[in-house]
């Protein structure tokens, strides 16, 4: 099918996306749209103008993902793989050129299922500002009533994307510049996960990175706490959002580390009405307040947990497969992702023993989310073995 590119093209003009911009959302676009698909809804930043690229002479470096859903009822397993593979290969075409940060995620839902009743900000974000790309225009069917907790999950959630982008060079000492960049654009992109975890508790649902700015900037006093000054969190944010904005290599990465990392601790603690959570405490305290934090878990992921319990009592476990079941998953990958960080931040500030510790606990912290083998206990210098 070849789609009318009139949608991605009003995109593109409303929000002066350049031409190689214009051109990867329209491949992009036929790619997706095939017969049988009733709407492609472009999501995130893309819908609202807050792409961020940097041109260069091999051309357009991107560093946001593009989040398309693509509502269609019957289409078959082989089409499916198709349109697949058609997006793996315009995403490793520019993968070549762009940031490791870019990816290009689509979402293949039917009708019924896109209007079945929806608790995160993402959807009601969608039917907001989502832009239709292809086909009808069924935002106004998203049901949508935000659990502040889903944010607050993606916000911890993010933990994953520093790992993933913290890399190997800038814990050997010697990252490239591009490594650098990519990584400063990562730890910017989750500090902006914070004023919309704020603004959710409040019951404030604010739309964009810069819609939520300017609220924040207007209305900051009046989230005024005794846990953090709010003038601090306003300051981080319009960082953050200059840096996002414009990413670069040269800012110092341990300090920057170290200052997105520590917002972590307050954040839980206003969340919680906990003031005793520290950096050493946050695991324990996410296992102990996981309801509070997670989101409950839906009858497929229980009855998946359910066959994986039985698993390990297989292996003569039974005890441990019952304390197993009645673990808050999330919270024990919440806190290894932690346990990983923290020591990462020693091995920068070559707090070699500090690190190891951290690595130990995170072995640990694994184990709970598997316990088939004991955890292994090591000795000796794991940041060393790690780098």
């Amino acid at each position: 099918m070849d789609p009318d590119f009139a949608k991605v093209d009003a995109l593109c003009q409303t929000h002066g996306y350049p031409d190689a911009a214009r051109s990867l959302l329209r491949d992009v676009t036929a790619a997706v749209s095939v017969a049988g698909v009733r709407s492609v809804v472009l999501s995130g930043s893309g819908s609202r103008g807050e792409l961020i690229y940097c041109e260069s002479a091999a051309g357009l470096r991107w560093f946001s993902d593009l989040d398309l859903t693509v509502v269609a009822d019957a289409l078959p397993a082989e089409q499916v793989a198709g349109i697949l593979e058609r997006i793996a290969e315009l995403e490793q075409r520019q993968l070549e050129i762009g940031a490791r940060t870019f990816h290009i995620d689509v979402d293949f839902t039917s009708s019924d299922a896109w209007q079945r009743p929806r608790r995160d900000f993402q959807a009601w974000e969608t039917r907001e500002q989502g832009w239709i790309l292809f086909g009808e225009d069924l935002r106004a069917q998203i049901q949508v009533e935000v659990d502040s907790r889903s944010c607050v999950q993606s916000s911890l959630n993010r933990l994953w994307q520093l790992l993933l982008y913290l890399p190997e060079g800038v814990l050997r000492g010697r990252p490239s510049g591009h490594e650098r960049e990519v990584f400063h654009y990562s730890l910017d992109r989750a500090a902006l996960d914070f004023p919309l975890w704020l603004l959710l508790e409040e019951g404030e649902l604010v739309a964009g990175f810069a819609g939520r700015l300017q609220f924040f900037e207007q209305h900051c006093k009046e989230f005024a706490n005794s846990v953090f000054e709010i003038d601090d969190l306003l300051d981080l944010v319009r960082e953050a959002t200059q840096g996002r904005a414009a990413p670069r290599a040269e800012r110092n990465l341990a300090d920057h580390y170290q200052q997105v990392l520590q917002w972590y601790v307050p954040m839980l603690r206003r969340s919680l009405g906990r003031s005793e959570i520290e950096e050493d405490n946050l695991p324990q305290t996410l296992s102990q307040e996981h309801a509070r934090i997670y989101p409950p878990i839906g009858l497929r992921r229980n009855l998946w947990e359910l066959k994986l319990a039985l698993e390990i009592a297989a292996l003569g476990k039974p005890i441990a497969a019952l304390r197993w079941f009645g673990t808050a998953k999330q919270a024990k990958i919440t806190g290894f992702l932690w346990a990983m960080h923290l020591a990462a931040q020693n091995i920068l500030l070559d707090r070699r023993e500090a690190a190891s510790a951290w690595l130990q606990r995170a072995i640990v912290e694994m184990h709970g989310l598997w316990p088939k083998d004991d955890p292994l206990m090591r000795d000796g210098d794991l940041a060393d073995s790690w780098v």
